[in-house]
């Protein structure tokens, strides 16, 4: 075959390769955010036994007409519509009063924070669930999610507990007064001194820092493997990852009113939704910026879990138990006991080790060009990183409130931005460094993270480990020179291979560091534009590991030295050398 057609037929088939692994690149994105998609919202029409978002609405546009922070006067109509709305459903509330300092106001003056109480009995209890929302909200908003949403969804899962079944346990609902000054005056107040805090076994907290996505669980305390079971259980849309509830209990646990329940001892879980979250604790937050999705997703956690343990000896919990969590395609929990992260972390160390052992061997180069490329991979991943957090900070800077779609749309561009420069300085290292492994340098990174974090922070490991376990797959497999054919076809399937499931994993990981790195002007101190750099690394990450299966054959040398054809077997070291 003439050269100029071999080069066209080659051409042609890195150009369908490409397009294979672009698909499978959006393929698993996808399917990574199909973990992160709140259910349909059901209409006010439904099983009277069910939940329904268009009910629990009705309830967020009676309660979210201005703002109602704590001691005023609106903070009091609220209060008197949840003790109404209690009591048309047949249960008699139960005010709980502390005085405590005008946190908004003249802090010399005292201003009353009032608990609304009420409880469903049941048939037998062995322990109470409690059901917590806090219903004042700070000066400047409405707070239709934060937490409008979280009072309707308890007031539509207390009107649906009543028209099914009885449960075995007590429902303790629980509407706190004061959460937004730091103290959290109202749950403090209940957990302290109030006569029915020693009856829970279980709290279920519903918080939002935003106006929309997935119901998430934020916070867990308690046996842990036997919460997430149950919660995977009970649960028709679970959406769970361990690597968010072990960085929450890294900076102390979430502070809100689900703390003095979890520092008391009490198991629990809290949920929050975080997309859109410009619109925290700002005028912005109004009814017509509430998704029914996420209200629907918040009320079917709580409905589903009251259920499930309402009918559970609360009295009888394992002592304890950690497991390692994630949810996959939709509702998929995958779980197994925390020990199995340093154990699988280690084995995947071996295995790497020994996979680019024997590629040193097989292509004739030196231990040292694989050390170059982990060193190289490294540089370049901080170096996009580096530069497209920076962009984002005047991102930031110029725009604090933009739109979820607006958003997005910046990711997306810091992320071509980060891997575009990535690629650009692998490239120019490969011309200047003589002897340099890409891929092998990659996988060792991976599996380095993975060996760390399942050492050290086992419920962030499941990142790492597996998608260096596939990695071992593009280290170990060769290319099939005799048949080039064979070889492209095999090729793809490995960077499909590396790519979906890589992304799966990852999609909800670079989506959570993104919401919390967006900008907050109503509530500057929960604003931590900096984590886009834990959203863009992991993206590069695994651009990095995509394309280390790429060119697997061409990295035991430099591009200066590589006029052979990448199906040729690899020259000798005299031939790298004299080139």
């Amino acid at each position: 075959m003439p050269s100029h057609m071999a080069e066209g037929t080659e051409r042609a088939s890195r150009a369908v390769s490409i397009a294979w692994v672009a698909g499978a690149v959006a393929l698993g994105v996808v399917l990574g955010f199909l973990a992160l998609l709140p259910p349909s919202p059901t209409e006010a029409d439904a099983d009277p036994a069910g939940f329904s978002a268009e009910r629990a609405f009705e309830h967020v546009v009676a309660v979210a007409t201005e703002p109602h922070p704590v001691g005023s006067a609106s903070n009091a109509e609220v209060r008197n519509y949840i003790v109404a709305t209690l009591e048309a459903l047949g249960l008699e509330s139960e005010l709980q009063t502390i005085e405590v300092p005008d946190y908004f106001g003249d802090p010399s003056r005292t201003v009353p924070v009032v608990n609304v109480v009420a409880r469903i009995d049941g048939e037998e209890a062995f322990g109470a669930v409690a059901l917590v929302a806090h219903y004042d909200t700070v000066p400047t908003t409405t707070g239709a999610n934060d937490n409008s949403a979280g009072v309707a969804a308890l007031l539509e899962t207390a009107r649906a507990l009543l028209a099914g079944p009885p449960l075995s346990n007590d429902v303790i609902l629980l509407f706190t007064d004061g959460e937004e000054p730091a103290p959290r005056f109202g749950s403090s107040a209940f957990v302290g001194e109030h006569r029915w805090a020693s009856d829970i076994g279980l709290v279920v907290n519903l918080e939002s820092a935003g106006g929309s996505g997935p119901s998430m669980l934020i916070d867990v305390a308690g046996p842990q493997a036997w919460l997430i079971d149950s919660f995977a259980q009970a649960v028709p849309y679970p959406v769970a990852f361990s690597f968010v509830t072990e960085l929450v209990d890294l900076i102390g646990g979430s502070n809100t009113d689900f703390a003095p329940f979890r520092d008391s001892g009490v198991s629990g879980f809290e949920f929050a939704y975080l997309h859109e979250s410009p619109i925290y604790h700002t005028a912005g937050d109004t009814v017509n910026n509430v998704n029914l999705g996420s209200l629907q997703h918040h009320g079917s956690h709580t409905l589903s879990l009251t259920r499930h343990f309402g009918e559970t000896d609360l009295t009888q919990q394992p002592p304890t138990g950690e497991s390692v969590y994630f949810t996959i395609i939709g509702n998929v929990v995958v779980r197994y006991p925390t020990e199995w992260a340093a154990l699988s972390a280690i084995v995947v160390a071996l295995l790497v080790g020994i996979a680019a052992t024997r590629r040193i061997r097989r292509n004739g180069q030196s231990l040292s060009s694989v050390f170059v490329g982990v060193g190289v991979v490294l540089l370049a991943i901080v170096a996009a990183t580096v530069a497209a957090s920076a962009v984002w900070r005047l991102l930031v800077a110029v725009r604090q409130q933009p739109g979820l779609l607006e958003s997005y749309s910046y990711l997306f561009g810091l992320i071509a931005l980060a891997v575009g420069l990535f690629l650009v300085i692998l490239k120019l290292f490969e011309y200047r460094v003589r002897h340099i492994d890409v891929a092998a340098g990659t996988v060792i990174v991976w599996a380095g993270l993975g060996l760390a974090t399942g050492l050290w922070l086992p419920g962030a490991s499941y990142l790492f480990i597996w998608p260096a376990l596939i990695g071992v797959l593009a280290l170990s497999l060769d290319r099939h020179r005799q048949d080039p054919a064979r070889t492209s076809t095999v090729w793809v399937g490995v960077l499909i291979a590396l790519a979906v499931p890589t992304l799966i994993l990852f999609t909800p990981a670079v989506d959570f560091f993104f919401q919390m790195a967006q900008s907050r002007p109503g509530n500057p101190d929960s604003q931590v534009t900096e984590l886009v750099a834990v959203s863009i690394f992991l993206s590069v990450l695994v651009a990095a590991l995509v394309s280390a299966g790429a060119y697997p054959q061409r990295t035991w040398t430099t591009q200066r030295a590589s006029d052979w054809h990448a199906n040729d077997p690899p020259p000798e070291p005299e031939q790298i050398d004299s080139a």
